[in-house]
């Protein structure tokens, strides 16, 4: 958990990127901000915290992603990687362009990067001098620490400060055909204070989760703060905003005051004059146990997965069916490899267009090396057909 700093701050994210043949730049730049760190004023990241087993490539867009600051340690090792330059560069310049983060480029080697993306920005040491030339290299890092100082306290979170938060489950590789849906919940938050509460309804299997999802991942620019909750029981709940609560350093004694704790922060709105949070209650059954939880003063967006339609009073409904058959049909096909039109649309049609019961086929038919007509033999997608 990363703390605040107890005015309601909260350390501004460092991340640094450099070739890995200025590792010892890197290390020593480190350690003159530790007294940043520790003043809990940064905290700093670089790629030798990742773990054996991690997505490297996906952990470190994601930090990339949620950093405030972004150090680049030039050097002609740093432009000729393709990754530093291709990925981590072009990202942290769209989030400049966005004023969502701040870079610092410090040449710690010489090399030329005229005609570059830094060559017009605020370069470190002073007088554009690499670390490498300085007879005091320790002097040039102080310089630097210095001005990574004066950048944080400029840069304009105050007490207004949201560490940003995503915890939202992957993207569905197979999501199709509900693009009218998406457009339609877009539609439906778009209309701000009106209604910023909607619960997706449906019957189990039918892609509310999944919906959710994908709607969250669209719109993630919208957001500073996205928290996915499972709803199924009200005690699952409380142990959500609890969890939350200590997540962005919230002080409580036990789950009641954590609980209490979350729901006013979410009702601050000096907190969230940019961009709002979006709260995803994920297969929640009672509307009292979703309404209790969120604040009077709706600075966000709650967004409802549900069986049950018991949400009118504090929602707007939005009904999830089965996809379109052309859809269905078309995701049978595709998954299989077949091209038995006629049978992706009679087995399509026995499904209900269930997407959960379409991806079921389709992996069982991968597995067992069935075809679409065999398929159609199972006796459970028979009384599927008689019973219609």
């Amino acid at each position: 958990m990363t703390g605040s700093n107890g005015d309601g701050t909260r350390p501004l994210r460092v991340f640094c990127s450099y070739a890995h043949e200025d590792h010892e730049y890197c290390e020593k730049l480190r350690k003159h901000l530790a007294g940043l760190e520790r003043q809990k004023i940064i905290k700093w990241w670089d790629d030798r915290e990742l773990l054996p087993g991690d997505d490297w490539d996906g952990v470190i867009r994601e930090t990339l992603r949620s950093a405030d600051i972004v150090v680049f340690l030039l050097s002609a090792d740093f432009i000729y990687s393709d990754y530093c330059i291709d990925r981590e560069v072009k990202l942290a310049i769209e989030r400049m362009k966005n004023d969502e983060a701040k870079i610092v480029p410090i040449v710690v080697r010489w090399v030329d990067y005229t005609d570059s993306v830094f060559e017009e920005k605020h370069m470190l040491p002073p007088g554009l001098r690499p670390i490498e030339k300085w007879d005091s290299p320790d002097e040039a890092y102080t310089l630097i620490s210095k001005r990574i100082r004066k950048l944080a306290k400029e840069w304009h979170w105050g007490p207004r400060a949201v560490e940003r938060f995503w915890d939202v489950p992957k993207k569905t590789k197979d999501f199709v055909g509900r693009d009218s849906l998406l457009q339609q919940l877009a539609g439906a938050f778009a209309l701000g204070d009106q209604r910023p509460i909607v619960a997706l309804v449906g019957v189990g299997g039918i892609g509310k989760t999944s919906l959710a999802a994908e709607y969250a991942w669209e719109n993630r620019a919208r957001y500073d703060f996205v928290a996915w909750l499972r709803a199924e029981e009200e005690s699952g709940l409380e142990w959500e905003f609890a969890r939350l609560a200590d997540r962005v350093g919230l002080p409580s004694t036990n789950m009641d005051s954590a609980r209490t704790a979350f729901r006013d922060w979410l009702g601050e709105p000096d907190r969230w004059r940019d961009k709002g949070w979006l709260l995803v209650f994920d297969n929640a059954k009672k509307e009292e146990d979703v309404r209790r939880l969120l604040p009077e003063q709706m600075c966000g967006h709650a967004l409802i997965t549900s069986r049950e339609p018991v949400w009118q009073a504090l929602a707007q409904e939005i009904d999830v069916e089965g996809l379109a058959e052309d859809v269905a049909v078309r995701f049978l096909l595709d998954g299989t490899g077949s091209t038995d039109e006629p049978a992706a649309r009679t087995l399509a049609t026995a499904l209900r267009c269930n997407p959960l019961a379409l991806e079921q086929a389709v992996a069982r038919m991968r597995e067992e090396n069935v075809d679409l007509a065999e398929q159609l033999k199972r006796p459970e997608i028979q009384g599927q057909l008689r019973s219609r």
